[in-house]
């Protein structure tokens, strides 16, 4: 039998972990089948899925879920990574309002969420004017002491020190989705369908 590919595009903001639990339990279940995933930031993946060249992408909300050919996939905690660290695992938003934070640049979605965030203190967001090109470089950037930085915990290698960020005593989170524009595809609908009965177990197989 011909082996079905089902091409995928991801934000680099996704979890490796997600991902990897995702397309192996996937496969695990559908024989036959085959995963293609494609990296790219956002504005280039909603372009994909419009050419109709990527059955369906994953990514961050950034503003508000999709309202339709949608599903919510998971969330993850946000950490700060600073120089001047305090010793605690916890900080809360309103306690680093104040300082300068360096940024990747737009594309990804991440610079945006850090900065609704920001602004929900109602404080006027500071940016350090360079842009770092990788997650990775932002958070040594912040390490080091050029500014602080907001990053979820998969994209923080273990030897950073980060707290996690809190605001009204609750874990502050980004979350994550599933997007398509139609199921005429077979492929894609039991796609779909395997998010829907499967998303829980492969969640709960994440550290994060």
């Amino acid at each position: 039998p011909e082996t079905v590919v089902l091409k995928i595009g991801m934000s680099p903001l996704v979890s490796s972990e997600f991902i990897t639990l995702l397309t192996e339990s996937y496969k695990a279940q559908n024989k036959g089948h085959e995963i293609l995933l494609i990296e790219e930031n956002l504005s280039v993946l909603d372009d994909k899925l419009r050419q109709n060249t990527v059955d369906l992408i994953l990514v961050p909300i950034v503003k508000r879920a999709s309202r339709k050919n949608s599903i919510r996939l998971y969330d993850e905690d946000l950490f700060l990574i600073d120089k001047e660290k305090d010793t605690g695992a916890n900080v809360s938003i309103n306690d680093i309002r104040d300082k300068t934070f360096v940024m990747v640049p737009d594309s990804c979605g991440l610079s945006e969420i850090t900065r609704s965030l920001l602004r929900t203190t109602g404080k006027k967001v500071k940016e350090y004017e360079g842009k770092a090109f990788s997650y990775q470089v932002l958070a040594d950037w912040a390490s080091h002491g050029l500014g602080s930085a907001i990053l979820p915990r998969s994209k923080i290698l273990p030897h950073i020190a980060k707290q996690q960020i809190f605001k009204s005593n609750k874990p502050v989170k980004i979350s994550f989705e599933a997007k398509w524009l139609s199921k005429d595809n077979k492929a894609l609908r039991k796609m779909v369908r395997f998010f829907k009965n499967n998303i829980d177990e492969i969640t709960s197989g994440m550290a994060v």
